[in-house]
């Protein structure tokens, strides 16, 4: 009451009706003023960081899409991690269509500070292709994905065509094997089912 219609040191008269509905009036606009001003504050308390409003967005319906299938809690946990590791390397704002809209000294000065702390420390190989090819930094980063692997994790990759990957490993250790068409062939005749084609994989260690 104080904050919107005074101390009640000033009162109107009861038996004068101009005074009562000044006083109701004032109450009105108090109130909302008072709730305008309360509301305008919340907001600009909430936008000061973005970047943080929309990670607790994402890991609110990550949690509800885990609640919905029922998953167990060594498995969410790793989603969970590998939700945060993608957005601690990428971030969580639309970077593709940022930097289509800009120049290309302006996309490489950019990409270059996003990216030097966390991943060029660790891709040497990067580095090199940067300094024989410029501006390569500008095309390679902004299409890295940024996975979170846990021991004993398998990535495949079948030989069907034209098929290239490129992994940067920037923690831990994995073994790489490759293996031929006819051992991936003797290989499914001894599990009882043949099929052609090889390709490579990896095993986290």
């Amino acid at each position: 009451i104080m904050t919107t219609i005074g101390y009640g040191d000033a009162t109107p008269t009861p038996t004068s009706m101009r005074e009562v509905l000044v006083v109701m009036a004032v109450q009105l606009l108090g109130t909302t003023v008072f709730a305008y001003v309360v509301g305008a504050l919340i907001g600009i308390i909430l936008n000061l960081s973005p970047g943080t409003k929309l990670r607790a967005q994402n890991l609110k319906y990550l949690n509800q899409f885990l609640g919905e299938v029922r998953t167990t809690f060594a498995l969410r946990r790793c989603v969970r991690l590998n939700l945060l590791y993608r957005e601690k390397v990428k971030g969580v704002f639309p970077e593709a269509d940022l930097l289509a809209g800009m120049d290309p000294e302006l996309r490489l000065a950019v990409v270059h500070h996003t990216y030097c702390r966390t991943v060029l420390p660790k891709a040497p190989a990067l580095c090199a292709l940067e300094a024989e090819h410029r501006g390569a930094f500008s095309v390679v980063l902004p299409r890295l994905k940024p996975y979170a692997f846990g021991l004993d994790d398998a990535l495949v990759y079948p030989a069907l065509g034209p098929h290239r990957e490129m992994v940067f490993l920037t923690l831990g250790t994995a073994q790489a094997t490759l293996w031929s068409p006819a051992e991936d062939q003797a290989h499914a005749k001894d599990k009882g089912h043949g099929h052609g084609g090889g390709g490579g994989g990896g095993k986290v260690r």
